[in-house]
């Protein structure tokens, strides 16, 4: 018969890398419905309170006091503060629900629309390119080429992002005679350069029409150019003044304080495999795709990349710790990355998990303890029994 052995600290915490008979004092093989504590001993893990229902909730995001979630197609919000709940918007059914917050904005990406949210005002993030056409007139500019670009300005003060001004020849004597068509309620800036110049200053704001005489180069310049709206993701991460946004092998950066621009030249990386996880860790990111790496300088003109690990971590395990360390599962345990982009395996000499393809962690702070709870799903497979295809017949007596 085996021998009751009482443990009153479970200080080392997880082996199963031992065999039975091995596992060394003070650790466990295995635990269920248990949390440890920082003094060794295990409490019951806690319970949950439910603050909202629904038929069909498949992601939550928050941003203050506010809780945002994908319903089915309805986009919902949760004021904490009351317990009341109300519909924001539609989205998409399925597919991809991520956020991010920076400067106390929700940024918002499902599978078709990009949005952003702030203080019960849903909206969308990016403004598409403005439409405008120049043609020549008659006026007092002199010969060459000229550049001419309209951008168009919400009554946020965001300008439209442009891909390239438009070029046009003249000769002596002629105008510029620019047209656009703003969306309702938005203004249009012109900016036009001087003959054969580089540099493109404002001419004025308009709703419509513009036509350009003479030119002035004393006022704002344009700083835009090579710039995209963004596109739907299925990752999201705010580092610094950037937002980082993830689909697929592709991995963006938004420009530095101007979420709703980014660009087609720059500030963007190509991985061999799928990005699973995206995490900020002080002013750099950990993204994990065929191997795990860290990016920084983000929010300089040319940020880099460096392997931290050669390995990936589980899909959908990353989250972020109070003290802003990231921290993921892999297949070696739980990993923890540091604002230098230094990684370490916190039980890799002792504990081996049941690794899923795909997962989702959580950070829980109660009682001075912070426990990372992490679940994980396998490949999906069709069962043995499934239909894999049919026929209809006829009998006739």
């Amino acid at each position: 018969m085996a021998e009751r052995i009482e443990q009153t600290n479970w200080g080392g915490g997880i082996d199963n890398l031992s065999r039975r008979e091995r596992v060394k004092e003070g650790c466990v093989r295995d635990a269920l419905n248990v949390t440890p504590t920082n003094g060794g001993t295990f409490t019951l893990r806690p319970g949950a309170e439910l603050v909202v229902s629904g038929s069909r909730i498949r992601g939550v995001l928050s941003v203050g006091a506010d809780v945002l979630y994908a319903e089915g197609d309805k986009l919902m919000r949760l004021d904490t503060r009351t317990g009341t709940t109300e519909q924001l918007g539609s989205i998409p059914p399925a597919g991809a629900f991520a956020g991010a917050v920076l400067n106390d904005e929700l940024f918002i990406s499902t599978e078709a629309d990009c949005l952003r949210y702030k203080a019960g005002v849903l909206r969308g993030w990016g403004l598409g390119e403005c439409r405008f056409d120049v043609q020549r007139g008659t006026g007092q500019l002199v010969k060459g080429m000229y550049q001419v670009v309209c951008v168009q300005i919400n009554q946020h003060g965001e300008e439209s992002p442009t891909v390239a001004p438009a070029s046009i020849a003249l000769l002596d004597g002629c105008s510029l005679e620019v047209t656009c068509d703003p969306l309702p309620g938005h203004s249009v800036r012109v900016y036009a350069s001087t003959a054969d110049g580089e540099t493109l200053y404002l001419q004025g704001v308009v709703s419509g029409a513009l036509s350009l005489q003479t030119l002035r180069d004393d006022t704002a310049r344009f700083q835009g150019g090579g710039e995209l709206s963004p596109i739907p993701c299925r990752m999201l991460a705010q580092v610094g003044g950037s937002l980082a946004c993830a689909s697929g092998g592709l991995l963006w950066l938004t420009a530095p304080m101007r979420p709703h621009v980014r660009s087609s030249l720059e500030r963007f990386f190509q991985f061999a495999a799928p990005v699973g996880v995206l995490l900020k860790a002080g002013d750099g990111l950990f993204v994990s795709a065929d191997k795990t790496y860290f990016l920084s300088g983000i929010e300089g003109p040319a940020p880099s990349q460096r392997e931290v690990l050669p390995y990936p971590a589980i899909t959908g395990t990353g989250v972020q710790l109070r003290d802003g360390r990231a921290a993921w599962m892999t297949p070696y345990g739980l990993a923890i990355g540091q604002a230098d982009g230094s990684v370490s395996l916190v039980s890799s000499d002792r504990f081996a998990p049941s690794c899923g393809t795909a997962g989702t962690s959580a950070a829980i702070d109660l009682d001075g303890n912070q426990t990372v709870v992490t679940g994980m799903t396998g490949p999906r497979e069709d069962a043995g029994m499934v239909a894999r295809d049919y026929y209809e017949v006829e009998i006739v007596q």
